[in-house]
């Protein structure tokens, strides 16, 4: 999945980070990430540095 799903702005930041985990975490063991692949789309590295930023 290379863009956001249409409905990004109303899902909870749970659901969001659901969604980052299925297609676009970088897994370096089980349950332990790397943070984002480097070959996700600029669309995606976008929404994760915001994401991240409301932590």
């Amino acid at each position: 999945m290379n863009e956001l799903p249409v409905t990004w702005a109303e899902m909870s930041r749970e659901e969001q980070l659901d969604w980052f985990s299925r297609y676009w975490l970088d897994y370096i063991a089980d349950g332990e990430t790397a943070g984002l692949r480097k070959d996700a789309p600029e669309v995606i590295h976008q929404a994760w540095q915001t994401w991240m930023q409301q932590a």
